[in-house]
């Protein structure tokens, strides 16, 4: 047990003990992996599995009284964890990550942190647009069924109006298959419904969904907060909910972003990003945050009909500011972003060929350091033709899906 701690003046104090670290407010960064106090009195926050409340008293000192919670010691990863091996899973007790007192309105909370957050969602899993579901029908049912039945553990959906009701759908239709967001914008989802509608979706499937959220470019009003302030207040209004924030992953791409998911959720889903920028990510996630980036293949040999395939996917997202950015950052230049993408952003984007090739590929991200790869599967009935005629590449999915599980 943490016992009874008192502070007894603001500032930059530190209180330790067995289970739990707090301390006042510190700047972003300085601290990462630990929970952050303020005295600014505003509201209440829990650490949902650690049981244990936070208080703060009017502006005066704050205390944190607890109870036993149902956690063991921390314990130092494996060398197989270490490199991110597949085998076993990660402890996991309780709130993965520090709960960050932000300037516009500190809340205290504290959090127990493990060495590594558990990989429920196994190696490999399959990532495809909310459409495509969709545009499934009943018959969407039936492939997520066959997915589980041939070994897949997770699958991603891409963001859409009507994303949380597709989770619950296939939710219903499998039994183990973990269902995640990938992501949801948060300016297209209120922070209430989506709480409501998560924590529905949770109780009925338990430890069988992750949240994705991610901020995206900023919408074109002069009284938008920037996409960072935006998934901040977001973090808040789900933490009032109770959404844990182990059931929590960001749509990271740069390092403020990637820290914030350290802090405030169980990692980071880079999205359209290399296994270098895999390798930078782990970097700044530290050792501890579930790291489970995206990964587009065309498994198709010729390269000029692959990269034509690859471009039509491509094509949206080189002209989003945030994904732009992002590639500058990763060492592209306009001229690699311009008309489609140069075949050398092409290839280092998509991985293309046999599907030896592709899963190749996949291997890097994870020697790099992902813990999981989300493959975002590529035909020319996925983004090639109307959007109400695309289609899940399910051939695909039986063939990848034969090599994985192998």
């Amino acid at each position: 047990m943490c016992g009874l701690r008192s502070l007894s003046s603001i500032g930059r104090q530190e209180v330790r003990n067995n289970e739990c670290s707090a301390r006042f407010q510190m700047p972003v960064g300085e601290m990462p992996g630990r929970a952050v106090w303020s005295a600014r009195p505003t509201r209440n926050l829990s650490c949902h599995n650690c049981s244990v409340r936070a208080k703060s008293l009017g502006g005066r000192e704050p205390f944190v009284e607890d109870r036993p919670g149902p956690f063991e010691p921390p314990r130092k990863a494996t060398d197989q964890q270490q490199r991110g091996s597949s085998h076993g899973k990660r402890a996991s007790a309780g709130c993965q990550r520090a709960r960050q007192a932000e300037l516009a309105g500190a809340a205290v909370s504290c959090a127990w942190l493990p060495d590594r957050v558990e990989n429920r969602l196994g190696r490999i899993g399959l990532w495809a647009p909310l459409r495509l579901w969709t545009n499934a029908g009943p018959a969407a049912r039936d492939i997520a069924a066959e997915l589980e039945g041939l070994g897949i553990e997770a699958i991603w959906l891409g963001n859409g109006p009507d994303a949380l009701d597709t989770v619950g759908e296939l939710l219903q239709a499998t039994r183990t298959v973990h269902v995640a967001t990938g992501v949801l914008n948060v300016w297209a989802h209120s922070a209430d419904a989506t709480a409501g509608h998560y924590l529905t979706l949770r109780r009925q499937h338990p430890g069988r969904t992750l949240l994705g959220l991610g901020s995206g470019w900023r919408p074109d009003s002069p009284d938008a907060p920037s996409p960072y302030t935006k998934i901040v207040r977001y973090m808040d209004d789900l933490e009032i909910a109770e959404v844990p924030c182990e059931e929590r992953i960001l749509a990271a791409l740069g390092p403020r972003m990637l820290e914030l998911a350290a802090r405030r959720s169980t990692g980071a889903h880079p999205f359209l990003t290399t296994p270098d920028h895999t390798h930078r990510a782990r970097e700044i996630l530290g050792h501890g945050p579930l790291l489970a980036p995206e990964q587009m293949v065309v498994i198709e040999t010729d390269e000029h009909t692959a990269r034509a395939v690859a471009r039509n996917a491509l094509e949206f997202y080189l002209t989003k500011p945030n994904y732009a950015a992002s590639l500058r950052r990763q060492g592209f230049s306009d001229g690699d972003l311009a008309a489609g993408g140069s075949d050398r952003l092409v290839d280092a984007l998509v991985a293309w060929g046999s599907l030896d090739t592709v899963l190749a590929r996949v291997d890097q991200h994870r020697q790099a350091g992902a813990d999981h790869v989300a493959i975002q599967v590529l035909t020319p009935d996925t983004h090639g033709v109307p959007a109400h005629l695309r289609r899940l590449p399910h051939i695909e999915y039986r063939e990848l899906a034969a090599a994985i599980t192998q």
